[in-house]
C-alpha cells in the first residue's frame, strides 16, 4: 500500500492483531448485538484506542487512564481536521460512551471522557446554494422532463414532503 499523503481523508494508525481491552468489552456488551453495529463499533474503537496507544507516556499501548477528555478532545479535532462527518464524530462519540461506562463499571476508569464534549451540528447550505439548487430543480421539472428524480428534487428544494 502507498504511503499516506497528506490531503488523505483517512487517518492511517497501526494497530494491534488484538486489544484486551476491546475484546473483553466486545464478550460483556457487544456481542449479542447486530454484525453490522459490531463491525462498526470495533472498527471505531480500534482507530480510537490505537490513537491514544500513540500518546506521549503511552509507549505505544493503550490503557484505559489515558483515555482522558482532552485526549478524546483532541480525537475529535483530529478528525474534523480531515473533514470527517458530523454524523461520523456522533458515531465516535457514542461508540466511546459506551467503551467508558464500560470502564468505569470495571472499575478501570473514573470519569467518562465524552461528557462535555459536543459536536457541532452539520452546517445547513447556505441561501444562495438552496437558490442554486431550487433553481436547477424547477428547470428540469418546467422543461418536460417530469421525472421521478426532478419531482423529489423540486419538493425536496422547497421543502415539501418527497413521499
Amino acid at each position: 500500500m502507498p504511503a499516506p499523503q497528506p490531503h488523505d481523508k483517512i487517518l492511517f494508525l497501526p494497530q494491534a492483531a488484538t486489544n484486551p481491552w476491546i475484546e473483553n468489552y466486545y464478550h460483556a456488551e457487544l456481542s449479542e448485538k447486530n454484525e453490522a453495529t459490531i463491525d462498526a463499533y470495533l472498527r471505531v474503537l480500534r482507530q480510537v484506542t490505537a490513537w491514544v496507544a500513540q500518546l506521549p507516556g503511552s509507549e505505544g499501548t493503550f490503557h484505559p487512564w489515558f483515555l482522558t477528555k482532552t485526549a478524546f478532545g483532541d480525537y475529535l479535532e483530529e478528525l474534523k481536521d480531515r473533514e470527517y462527518s458530523t454524523s461520523h464524530l456522533e458515531r465516535v462519540k457514542t461508540v466511546v460512551n459506551g467503551f467508558a461506562n464500560w470502564l468505569i463499571a470495571e472499575g478501570e476508569l473514573r470519569t467518562n471522557p465524552t461528557r462535555g464534549i459536543s459536536i457541532a451540528p452539520q452546517a445547513l447550505l447556505a441561501p444562495r446554494e438552496c437558490q442554486k439548487i431550487n433553481a436547477s430543480c424547477f428547470a428540469i421539472w418546467s422543461s418536460g422532463q417530469e421525472t421521478c428524480v426532478a419531482k423529489r428534487c423540486l419538493l425536496w428544494a422547497t421543502g415539501r414532503d418527497v413521499e
